[in-house]
């Protein structure tokens, strides 16, 4: 799984041409990660950490919108975060290939509340009425019924992945855009270059000139853009698409030990903040739902308890939209204002629903 090339590839893509003997060790210095371990149990290990605290986010978040994220960038980034902190107890270095490992095991566990069901059909199971299954009203799964189901749900997964792997992979080459985008992190992060692993005898003709410049700069240590197999120079712009659709920009001089330590003592920083406005929303409910538009219409009836209109100023939300992006905040935005400020005053004045507004069952929820 690893993108780093090996010796046979880079012999295969320059078959008529040998490498000189002052580059002769170009390949090890290019790839100075290519003799690490690619499967580890630390990384395992760290990569389930890692995806339960996303399982538990997204089934938070998942059961509030029925969203979730595959949290594939972050996931790669916060592994990687974590072993840099402990690298001075690290015999072996952590490398990209077990970085690839961590951020795989920590999406699969921490989208298994989507995968699993957990925040759609198995919820939904159990607010069935008599009306809805006549046989016996909500359906409940017993807890080994609901490991038996996740169990099968992952390996389903597993076998499945294999044949459109060799189809929509192998064959076809459809590019994935959070996929390309994790490969990019990873690259960014282990300061090692990225190159696409397809054979050159598979690239199409119009293709030669950028090849042979690609061969040019192997042999002679060139050092313009068209240098794909040397390392990046520090500093180096870097763009990144995430997974839905926004943009990453990282400057490589991040990674030094200063930044670096900077930016995780904001990330801290910021965890202890959300986590200190969850605790005090739980013993001061007012605070995660702020009856701000009852102040701004000034009406006598409390438009919040009977309309449910509120605003949760919520951090973590604030940092879920920044990973979703704009496009879909606002579509999601554009959603509220429909469904909860205009559909539902229609369906209740019109007598369609006759339950309170916050009711699932007989009212416009």
């Amino acid at each position: 799984m690893s993108t780093l090339p090996d010796t046979k590839e880079l012999e295969y893509a320059l078959p008529q041409q040998s490498l000189p003997a002052n580059r002769a060790t170009q390949v090890q210095e290019d790839y100075p990660h290519q003799d690490l371990p690619h499967f580890t149990w630390r990384a395992v290990v760290v990569g389930i950490l890692i995806g339960t605290l996303l399982c538990f986010t997204n089934m938070y978040f998942g059961l509030q919108t029925g969203w979730i994220s595959m949290m594939s960038l972050q996931s790669s980034l916060l592994g990687f975060a974590l072993f840099k902190a402990a690298k001075r107890y690290l015999k072996v270095p952590f490398g990209p290939a077990e970085n690839i490992v961590l951020q795989s095991v920590a999406v699969a566990t921490g989208t298994m509340p989507l995968a699993a069901g957990f925040v759609g059909i198995i919820p939904a199971l159990q607010m069935m009425t008599l009306e809805d299954n006549p046989a016996g009203g909500p359906f409940f799964l017993s807890t080994g019924n609901m490991i038996l189901w996740s169990l099968a749900i992952a390996f389903f997964g597993v076998f499945i992945a294999v044949p459109l792997r060799k189809q929509v992979i192998v064959k076809e080459k459809l590019p994935f855009p959070s996929g390309t985008a994790t490969a990019q992190m990873i690259g960014v992060l282990h300061n090692t270059p990225l190159v696409v692993r397809t054979p050159l005898r598979t690239v199409a003709a119009s293709s030669t000139a950028a090849v042979n410049a690609r061969e040019r700069a192997l042999l002679n240590g060139g050092d313009g853009p068209e240098s794909e197999f040397r390392q990046r120079r520090p500093g180096r712009q870097i763009e990144i698409k995430g997974e839905n659709g926004e943009h990453f920009t990282l400057d490589e001089s991040f990674l030094s030990d200063d930044s670096w330590r900077l930016n995780m003592t904001a990330l801290g920083v910021s965890f202890i903040v959300s986590a200190l406005y969850t605790i005090l929303s739980y013993f001061f409910p007012v605070v995660s739902a702020v009856p701000i538009f009852d102040w701004l219409s000034g009406m006598t009836v409390a438009v919040g308890g009977t309309w449910q209109w509120y605003l949760t100023p919520s951090l973590s939300y604030v940092g879920q939209g920044i990973i979703m992006g704009f496009p879909t905040t606002a579509s999601m935005l554009l959603g509220c204002v429909v469904g909860w400020g205009i559909l539902s005053p229609i369906v209740t004045k019109k007598g369609w629903v006759t339950g309170p507004v916050s009711s699932s069952t007989s009212g416009a929820r």
